[in-house]
């Protein structure tokens, strides 16, 4: 087994850092992800679950994911799979011609509706596990600096009925968990490319609408755009913008509006006990602002 040369890439806001591996000329991803208890050791590994489990899945085209095996070493989470190359995060958009837009829009749709239409059945209180999520988020921030924050959302939480559906979702649908393989060209054309889901995420609340939160997350707020120079984050978020106003029109109606903003604020709080970054701060900062004034 040959490891690769620059050690550890990129690290993540929870911690985890990844390597690439080479084993009988083929290339893996290796990825490590630190635990403190037993309660996240076994959070990260029902993660991998979900995802083995969805590789046997027939997921709308062009969408699939893979299978991954992890083990456990000292403290951390070792989970290993097969290396993909393509396009992530921010390139995404950085590398979509204009034409492609439109596909991405009507492609993304037709993930969310797969989704939305696979509902799980299963006994437990879903909006109690909402409420139980706010409470845990505001104890984390026992500074009180978004006391304004909880208090819209204990507020807002009164506006959902009990009998709430759960849906099958990915939970963590970032651009960071998307990658766009790379066909002739190496150019985004979704007549050579497939769309590879990785990281997916057991949440409190199993929804479509997580999924939809975390899109919003990118292309409305432009989360993977955030630390680009301006005249491409302008062009981004443009983009995004737009993209965004086309998914949410066929998605977001009177009947979801209400759990939908709890779910996206949810989403942009549980980011804060990760972030350092001055820069990042300004991010959630804002981003709250205009979702609750929205």
């Amino acid at each position: 087994m040959i490891k690769n040369n620059f050690n550890y890439l990129d690290q993540s806001l929870s911690g985890a850092k990844f390597s690439i591996i080479k084993k009988k000329n083929k290339l893996f991803f290796k990825k490590f992800i630190p635990f403190k208890n037993i309660s996240d050791k076994n959070r990260i590994l029902c993660q991998l679950s979900k995802q083995n489990k969805l590789s046997l899945t027939s997921l709308p085209d062009p969408f699939f994911t893979i299978k991954g095996s992890g083990k456990i070493e000292k403290k951390n989470v070792i989970i290993e799979m097969p290396f993909i190359h393509g396009f992530s995060g921010k390139e995404i958009i950085i590398n979509s011609q204009k034409k492609n837009i439109e596909t991405l829009i009507k492609i993304f749709s037709k993930l969310i509706v797969f989704f939305k239409n696979n509902k799980l059945k299963n006994d437990k209180d879903k909006k109690r596990n909402i409420e139980n999520k706010i409470i845990e988020l505001n104890k984390i921030h026992s500074n009180k600096k978004y006391s304004y924050v909880f208090k819209f959302l204990e507020k807002k939480i009164n506006d959902i009925r009990n009998d709430i559906d759960e849906t099958l979702c990915h939970g963590d649908l970032t651009f960071s968990n998307v990658i766009i393989t790379k066909g002739t060209g190496y150019k985004i054309d979704f007549d050579d490319n497939r769309i590879l889901l990785i990281d997916w995420l057991d949440t409190y609340f199993d929804s479509y609408l997580q999924d939809l939160a975390k899109l919003k997350q990118e292309l409305f707020y432009g989360w993977s755009s955030r630390n680009i120079y301006s005249p491409q984050k302008i062009n981004n978020l443009l983009t995004g913008e737009y993209m965004w106003e086309n998914l949410s029109k066929y998605f977001i109606n009177e009947d979801n509006k209400s759990l939908f903003k709890i779910i996206m604020i949810l989403c942009i709080m549980r980011i804060t006990p990760y972030v350092k970054s001055n820069q990042d701060i300004i991010w959630i900062d804002k981003a709250l602002n205009m979702e609750i004034n929205s």
